[in-house]
């Protein structure tokens, strides 16, 4: 005996069909049942039908979204809807047939089956062969982990060598290129401090201080004429300049020759610049050599206020006094 599973789309009615058919009321119409005057018995039995089929009814009703009885229209909408779930059980009916047929056509003879059992002794033999196959490959599988393990840890303590080597190298690299910035740095300042002693000793400081040349007649220094003539004047403030620029020359060459006048003393202050000429007393028996006699000093002005009148020549003797001062 075979069983047919029907799912919910089979048992209950399709929404469609519930929606489309309308509530009656619980009173619907029925048949006038007529009675015989005078037949008990048949009243008593129509009485029994009518409460049955009420009592159907009711059971109905309380099973279903309908309320029975049902109008003519309602009942041909619902035999309608209960026709298309006939049609398609009908459906599924053949399509379950059509499968009980095709899976009794599928149904091994005998000889399929003895050769099925052949072929699924065979398939044990092989699948003890594959499992003893396994268990060796297992076993070398563990070997194998084991001297995988072995070497991981050889490749770990390798790596850690090789991190404090590099870290080593690195630090190595970093002190090595300090190094060689800083032997790059000197050899830059040491060249740059070449270059600069040659171009100081190729360099005359006095020649750069003191330029002295000419212009046309006169003698200049530092581009001052030193000197000047009747058709030719010059300024009193550019001549006193440029002697104070010679004495200033004669002092700084007498300095650093570490020279020093007998009986002069320089004082080179510009345009004002004087000269002191120093005369000793000459020495006698009487004289004390603790307390030496003081010099007498003569003050030499190597500068000019400006041109002056005939008959004041005398004033330009000490301006005169010190020129002859200077070439002393």
């Amino acid at each position: 005996m075979s069983y047919v599973l029907l799912t919910d789309s089979q048992v209950n009615p399709r929404p469609e069909v519930q929606a489309i058919i309308p509530k009656s009321p619980r009173k619907g119409r029925r048949r006038s049942v007529g009675t015989k005057t005078g037949d008990v018995e048949d009243d008593t039995l129509l009485s029994h039908k009518m409460e049955t089929t009420a009592h159907l009814f009711e059971i109905l009703s309380s099973r279903s979204d309908i309320d029975h009885p049902i109008c003519a229209e309602c009942t041909e909408v619902l035999v309608e809807g209960l026709q298309k779930r006939l049609a398609t059980a009908s459906k599924e009916r053949d399509a379950y047939v059509e499968y009980l047929k095709e899976a009794n056509n599928d149904i091994p003879t005998e000889e399929e089956r003895q050769q099925a059992q052949n072929d699924l002794a065979i398939l044990h033999e092989r699948e003890q062969k594959a499992f003893q196959e396994l268990e060796k490959l297992e076993a070398e599988k563990v070997a194998m982990d084991e001297e995988l393990s072995a070497l991981q840890a050889e490749a770990r303590r390798l790596d850690i060598e090789e991190e404090a080597f590099w870290q080593e190298r690195n630090a190595f690299t970093t002190t090595f290129s300090s190094f060689q910035n800083t032997r790059d740095s000197l050899s830059v300042q040491l060249s740059h401090v070449s270059q600069q002693l040659e171009a100081l000793q190729r360099t005359n400081v006095y020649n750069d201080t003191f330029c002295i040349g000419h212009d046309g007649n006169f003698g200049t220094i530092n581009g001052l004429r030193l000197g000047r003539l009747s058709h030719l004047p010059v300024e009193w403030s550019e001549i006193n300049a440029a002697w104070g620029q010679a004495l200033l020359l004669l002092a700084v060459v007498a300095e650093k020759l570490d020279y020093e006048f007998q009986g002069y003393v320089l004082h080179p202050l510009g345009s004002a610049s004087t000269i002191d000429k120093l005369e000793y007393p000459q020495q006698t028996s009487t004289n004390d050599p603790t307390h030496p006699a003081k010099p007498k000093v003569s003050h030499f002005d190597l500068y000019c206020a400006g041109d002056l009148p005939l008959g004041l020549g005398f004033l330009h003797r000490r301006f005169d006094g010190a020129m002859v001062a200077f070439l002393d």
